[in-house]
């Protein structure tokens, strides 16, 4: 997994990384730099540390998933 904190609470998701781009949470390369990995790719606000720490005991994804396109 690849998991981006930021600053700001992503959007419910999962969301597109070109919808991400246009909120300027990621930069116009990011949905081609995660399009076709076998990683998979979420987004976490720093406010909600909490879900991160669960995510790593139980395996599950914390925060927003996000695609490499709609």
């Amino acid at each position: 997994r690849l998991v981006l904190v930021k600053s700001v609470v992503p959007p419910a998701g999962p969301v597109a990384a070109p919808a991400l781009q246009k909120r300027g949470l990621v930069d116009k390369a990011f949905a081609r730099f995660i399009a076709g990995r076998s990683f998979e790719c979420w987004c976490v606000g720093s406010s909600r540390r909490g879900d991160m720490a669960r995510a790593l005991n139980t395996g599950s994804g914390p925060g927003t998933r996000i695609l490499s396109r709609a």
